[in-house]
């Protein structure tokens, strides 16, 4: 019944993040970078998500199919650059923010350990590890750059909003039943807001405060109003 139900769902954000990309030729290297990195996240990450949040329908009938690539892939992207491309923000490179390439890859570490220690050792539901272990990131870099908070916290709720009408849209319009067949709602809150669970729109919030911002921090640039 579902069985193209995610790829549809991922055609939304296809929509999104092809508009985001096509309006903003200065940001299209950031958007592509943090697309092609985070994209082969989204299969290693359901690892733990079908386990104790949710068990969509794929079109190949497989556990991990590419409909989690390409969501990873258009919500790297789209995370990335919702706060520039909504505020109009540019990027401009600042000596005095030093390239943070090195927590490039100790972030990832670091995210990864809070959602294996309280996944697998405290019991704690996968979508909320995950969820906290993004927002320790997101306070790491704002700890090294109070300059990037701004762009973090807007970047999580831009990110949030997008995912609610999409959701609003999805679940109510298309595809009304789908929470209850593809959710594990006893495993969470339960709490729906208008047909979509919490969790999602928690989740989708933690993940823009981390991806808002890590591309800024990584190479060392620094948001302005208007090109300079």
């Amino acid at each position: 019944m579902y069985q193209y139900a995610y790829l549809i769902g991922n055609l939304f954000c296809a929509i999104v993040w092809l508009v985001l990309f096509l309006s903003r030729k200065d940001l299209r290297k950031e958007m592509l970078v943090m697309s092609l990195i985070i994209g082969p996240a989204g299969p290693l990450s359901e690892y733990w998500y079908l386990k104790d949040y949710w068990q969509p329908e794929i079109i190949f009938g497989w556990k991990v199919g590419i409909e989690d690539f390409l969501f990873a892939f258009f919500i790297g992207g789209i995370g990335a650059v919702v706060y520039e491309v909504f505020l109009g923000k540019h990027l401009k490179r600042d000596k005095r923010y030093k390239s943070g390439k090195w927590m490039f890859f100790v972030l990832p570490v670091i995210g990864l350990a809070v959602l294996i220690s309280l996944n697998s050792l405290l019991r704690i539901n996968s979508i909320y590890a995950s969820s906290l272990g993004f927002s320790v990131c997101a306070v790491i870099i704002w700890a090294i750059r109070p300059d990037l908070i701004k762009d973090s916290l807007l970047s999580g709720i831009f990110a949030g909003l997008l995912i609610f009408i999409f959701y609003s849209v999805f679940f109510l319009k298309i595809y009304p039943n789908i929470v209850n067949d593809w959710w594990m709602l006893s495993n969470i809150s339960g709490i729906i807001i208008l047909g979509i669970p919490l969790e999602e729109i928690l989740w989708v919030f933690c993940w823009g405060l981390i991806a808002g911002p890590l591309y800024e921090f990584w190479q060392g640039y620094r948001l302005i109003g208007k090109r300079q």
